[in-house]
């Protein structure tokens, strides 16, 4: 569950920001993978 949580802490950080921009493919594989995410279910398209 920590890892979850972990992940959606990363994964919606900053988005109320003014200057928001949205992340990239390659860095939101990033933060999938960080946090343990990487089986074939987890690959971004």
């Amino acid at each position: 569950m920590t890892a979850l949580f972990d992940l959606s802490r990363d994964w919606y950080a900053g988005r109320l920001d003014i200057n928001f921009e949205p992340r990239t493919l390659a860095e939101s594989q990033a933060l999938l993978t960080a946090r343990g995410f990487d089986g074939p279910f987890w690959q971004l398209t």
